[in-house]
C-alpha cells in the first residue's frame, strides 16, 4: 500500500467512525455525488433525487470492483 492509499484509508477510517456503518461504498458514492451535484445541468427523471442516489451507487460499485482486481 502506497503513502497515499494509507492516508485515503485513514481519512475513510476516520470518517466511518463518525458515522455508524458508513462503508467504504458509501463513501465512493458520497464523492460521486459530489462531483455530480457541481455539474448538474438536467433533470434526469421524474424523481430525480432517487435516479441520482442510484447512479452515484453504481459508481461505488464499479470503484470496488475495479479496486478488487
Amino acid at each position: 500500500m502506497t503513502v497515499e492509499e494509507s492516508r485515503t484509508m485513514q481519512a475513510v477510517q476516520n470518517i466511518a467512525r463518525k458515522v455508524d456503518n458508513f462503508t467504504l461504498r458509501d463513501y465512493f458514492a458520497s464523492q460521486a455525488l459530489a462531483g455530480i451535484m457541481t455539474n448538474i445541468k438536467q433533470d434526469f427523471s421524474e424523481n430525480p433525487q432517487e435516479h441520482i442516489a442510484k447512479i452515484c451507487y453504481d459508481y461505488a460499485d464499479a470503484l470496488i470492483k475495479e479496486r478488487e482486481k
